[in-house]
C-alpha cells in the first residue's frame, strides 16, 4: 500500500493512507502556509516532492478588545433614545456604568432596571490601531429575548426582533425561553465598519413585554485578521511514479 506524507511549511504534519487530508487552525494551520505531499511505499521509498501549494490560512485573531464581563454604559429609564445614541459621537457621560452581566431577575453582576422597561440601552467603545488589517469583527452576545446591535452607528445585526424601525416600545418578536434564550448569539460584522482609533458598539435589548421578569446582557468582541483565503487551492500535480516490483 502507499502512504502519503503531508508537509506544511517544510515539516511533516500527517501521514495519510487516503488521498484527502483536512488541516485545521487547532492543528496550527494559520497564517501563510505552504503544502506539499510525498508518496511512500512499504519499503520506505519516497517520491520526489511536487511544487508546494501556497495558501493563506484562516483569519487570525488580532485581539479581543471587549471581553465578557467588561464594563458597559447603560440606560434603563424607559426613555426613547431615537438613533443618536448608536453613534460614537453621542455623549453618554451621564449614563451609569457597570460590569456585565447586566440585567435583572437572574444571576447578573450589575442589577439594573428598577422600572423594568421594555428596552434597555448599552454602549461601549474600544480602540483599533489599524482598521485595514481587520477582516471581521466577531460579536458573541448573550441576552434575553431580543436585541439590535450597532457598530459605529450602523446596524450590525438583530435577533428575535421585527423588521423595520425599532423604538423603545417595540417588544421582541416572541417569547424565548430555556436553552435558546441562554445560548450565545453570534454576529459576523464586516471589518470595513471599523475605523482607526475609537469605535463604538451599541446594543438595545428588548423584552417580550413591559416589565419582563428577566433581562440580561453581556458581549465579547474579537477582531480577526485579513489574511484568510476565500477559495481552496488547486490540487498539486502528481510526480511520483510506480517503481519496479520484485
Amino acid at each position: 500500500s502507499v502512504a502519503y506524507d503531508v508537509y506544511r511549511n517544510d515539516r511533516i504534519i500527517a501521514t495519510q493512507y487516503g488521498t484527502t487530508f483536512t488541516d485545521t487552525p487547532e492543528n496550527g494551520a494559520t497564517g501563510r502556509l505552504r503544502y506539499t505531499v510525498r508518496a511512500a511505499d512499504v519499503r520506505g521509498n519516497r517520491s520526489a516532492s511536487p511544487a508546494p501549494v501556497a495558501v493563506n490560512g484562516p483569519s487570525l485573531d488580532i485581539e479581543t478588545p471587549i471581553a465578557y464581563g467588561a464594563t458597559w454604559k447603560y440606560l434603563d429609564d424607559g426613555s426613547n433614545q431615537g438613533t443618536a445614541w448608536r453613534t460614537g459621537t453621542f455623549a453618554d457621560t451621564t449614563w451609569p456604568a457597570g460590569p456585565a452581566v447586566l440585567g435583572w431577575g437572574g444571576t447578573q453582576k450589575t442589577t439594573i432596571g428598577a422600572t423594568r422597561p421594555i428596552t434597555t440601552y448599552f454602549r461601549r467603545s474600544f480602540t483599533v490601531a489599524d482598521a485595514d488589517q481587520v477582516k471581521l469583527l466577531e460579536l458573541q452576545a448573550t441576552f434575553t429575548q431580543g436585541a439590535v446591535l450597532y457598530v459605529n452607528g450602523i446596524e450590525a445585526g438583530r435577533w428575535n426582533m421585527p423588521a423595520g424601525t425599532i423604538t423603545s416600545t417595540t417588544p421582541a418578536s416572541s417569547y424565548v425561553g430555556g436553552s435558546e434564550d441562554e445560548a450565545t448569539k453570534s454576529f459576523a460584522v464586516p471589518g470595513d465598519l471599523l475605523v482607526d482609533g475609537t469605535n463604538t458598539i451599541a446594543v438595545e435589548v428588548h423584552g417580550w413585554r413591559a416589565a419582563s421578569g428577566k433581562v440580561s446582557f453581556d458581549l465579547e468582541a474579537t477582531t480577526r485578521g485579513a489574511n484568510g483565503d476565500d477559495t481552496a487551492p488547486t490540487a498539486p500535480t502528481l510526480t511520483a511514479t510506480e517503481g519496479p516490483t520484485g
